[in-house]
């Protein structure tokens, strides 16, 4: 039903009541010149019909704009978690740097002490056998003395 430049708008409207109005008789509407006349059941029932594909249409629509919404919040809370993920990766890293770095001062602070632990350590041990040399050298001398007063 293409409608063009010389289509006949009267013959156009009594196909479309023809078949929309099937069930009803012809005596409910009338064609004048200009105007199509209905009774009152008749446009009763137009208007029941026009309300149904309106509501029909008004569900469709909202149908449509839930699952737009659905989808817009669904790909916005996946941008939100891309977004807190990278975040979190990002602070992780940087704690791990931290800690890593700690760990070395700290070992290298263990290092120093354990050396300097060791340092002490062989301090004292040179610190003993230069007194067990001092006491052994005193021990020899008096051994000396009492034999040069045992030999003279």
């Amino acid at each position: 039903m293409l409608i063009g430049e010389n289509a006949d708008f009267k013959q156009l409207c009594e196909q479309v009541l023809k078949e929309t109005l099937r069930d009803f008789a012809d005596e409910l509407y009338a064609f004048g010149h200009v105007k199509i006349f209905c009774k009152n059941e008749l446009i009763l029932v137009l208007e029941k019909a026009r309300s149904k594909a309106q509501q029909k249409k008004s569900t469709s629509v909202n149908m449509i704009q839930q699952c737009f919404r659905i989808q817009m919040s669904k790909l916005a809370h996946k941008d939100k978690m891309i977004k807190i993920r990278r975040i979190q990766k990002f602070w992780r890293k940087r704690g791990e740097i931290i800690q890593e770095s700690r760990a070395r001062e700290l070992l290298e602070k263990a290092k120093a002490g354990v050396l300097k632990y060791k340092m002490l350590i062989d301090k004292e041990k040179m610190e003993i056998e230069a007194k067990n040399r001092i006491v052994r050298a005193f021990k020899l001398n008096a051994i000396k003395q009492k034999l040069t007063r045992y030999s003279n």
